[in-house]
């Protein structure tokens, strides 16, 4: 393990992080995985300059909220996961 790696598992427990591995026979778990931080990015951390951790947990939380409760997904007929109300046409 080099010293960026030892870095990085310091930071990782310190944070209360846990690994988690896709499976070797599932290649596409990381596709869901890496278009979801895509999202993120470009959805929310792309538009601001951050100064602190706080400040990112402030960010991600109220995406998450808006992500849950708002966000429109065609799948679901373009409806948000959570239940809402819907303003008649």
């Amino acid at each position: 393990m080099g010293p960026t790696e030892r870095s990085f598992t310091r930071q990782q427990s310190w944070l209360a992080i846990c690994k988690v591995f896709t499976s070797p026979q599932s290649r596409l778990e990381g596709v869901y995985a890496e278009r979801l931080i895509g999202s993120i990015c470009r959805e929310s951390l792309d538009h601001v300059i951050v100064q602190d951790e706080t400040e990112v947990r402030h960010i991600l939380k109220s995406y998450f909220d808006y992500y849950e409760s708002s966000r429109a997904r065609l799948s679901l007929g373009k409806d948000a996961p959570l239940e809402r109300t819907i303003d008649p046409l």
